[in-house]
């Protein structure tokens, strides 16, 4: 967890697909959006394998079942908003933190750190969870907008 020849004074960590295992939410928020095009559903592992380059391209993904699959402007502009609303309902109901992530956090915690963060990138916001070293205050936590 050290850096040869570096002092280490903040971490910031994204928390979908590295400290949680999303792809369950993620996959159910997909199914409902292609149910409403009246398409079946797709298992999780196929879903997670559409992740990656961020939720614009997932629908189209999720929509066409295919890693290059396009669908056009308006089926693209109807599945966003379906995905995002599902997704906001489901948003957190079957993630699960990865094994070893509360260790990891609980170590980083206990290291000398001007700043820990969590990350969560959704709909083009960035929310920030940060958790700084008490200096002369019985707080520990600052939630950043």
């Amino acid at each position: 967890m050290s850096a040869p020849n570096a002092t280490l004074r903040a971490v910031l960590i994204d928390l979908d697909g590295t400290l949680m295992d999303t792809a369950p939410d993620i996959a159910m928020a997909a199914n409902r959006m292609r149910a409403e095009f009246g398409l079946a559903a797709l298992p999780v592992a196929r879903v997670a394998s559409f992740v990656g380059k961020g939720a614009d391209v997932l629908v189209h993904r999720a929509l066409t079942d295919a890693i290059d699959g396009t669908v056009d402007e308006a089926t693209y502009a109807r599945g966003r908003a379906a995905f995002f609303r599902h997704y906001h309902a489901v948003n957190g109901d079957a993630a699960v933190l990865f094994e070893g992530a509360r260790a990891a956090l609980a170590q980083l915690r206990g290291a000398d750190l001007h700043a820990l963060a969590t990350m969560c990138a959704r709909r083009s916001r960035i929310r920030l969870s940060c958790s700084r070293p008490a200096r002369n205050s019985a707080s520990r936590r600052r939630r950043l907008p």
